[in-house]
């Protein structure tokens, strides 16, 4: 009975002493670091105005504008983002470059 005693004494007396241990304060967690976010993009160029060409060229002028982000997003293949920088088959259209 002395050993059990002597147990739960011992057992009160750990209690005391870790519940007067203070912890750290927890703090708010912060929003973790936004990364590997792209730039914003660069405002879409504007066609030409399509009444400006007729039959052919103008539906394609004409598509350049209804739909902009579509040609943002696909590559010419005529050479012109070597030789006149273009980025997108959108960039022929801003000038008379889609129209030869």
């Amino acid at each position: 009975m002395r050993k059990f005693l002597c147990s739960v004494g011992l057992c009160l007396l750990l209690l005391v002493a870790f519940s007067r241990i203070e912890l750290p304060a927890q703090t708010q967690p912060t929003a973790p670091a936004v990364a590997n976010i792209p730039p914003a993009p660069d405002p879409l160029p504007t066609p030409l105005p399509a009444e400006r060409f007729t039959g052919r060229i103008r539906e394609a002028y004409q598509a350049a504008a209804d739909i902009p982000e579509v040609l943002a997003t696909l590559h010419c293949y005529c050479g012109c983002d070597k030789s006149l920088g273009h980025r997108s088959l959108l960039d022929c259209f801003v000038d008379d470059h889609g129209a030869g």
